[in-house]
């Protein structure tokens, strides 16, 4: 993004369509963002974690065809539990939702939270 586009207020915003988005969803968002993932600066900009940004990066060089490797040392334990938890509801709702909805003539896009 350019320094301009970085910095420039956000006037157009546009709802996703066709994304189902549910309470398990937003519950397992929320989560991240209470554990860390995400920090308001003093200024009201967002950053992620650092080590979170990292995983971004190797989740873009995956999805752009490239390699990435990511070694799990620690879970964190209860914390970690409840985020797979939260994780796997919000997929199972999102995939019911999007199957619910059928609003492509029963073709479905995928949704990962």
């Amino acid at each position: 993004m350019t320094k301009q586009g970085s910095e420039a207020r956000v006037t157009n915003i546009t709802p996703i369509t066709g994304i189902s988005v549910t309470a398990g969803t937003r519950a397992w968002v929320e989560a991240m963002y209470e554990a860390g993932a995400v920090a308001i600066q003093a200024d009201g900009g967002v950053a992620l974690n650092p080590e979170v940004r990292e995983l971004v990066k190797a989740l873009h060089a995956v999805l752009a065809g490239g390699d990435a490797q990511v070694q799990i040392r620690s879970t964190g334990g209860e914390t970690f539990r409840r985020l797979e938890a939260q994780f796997d509801l919000a997929m199972d709702e999102a995939s019911a939702a999007n199957r619910d909805a059928d609003h492509r003539n029963g073709e479905i896009d995928p949704y990962i939270p």
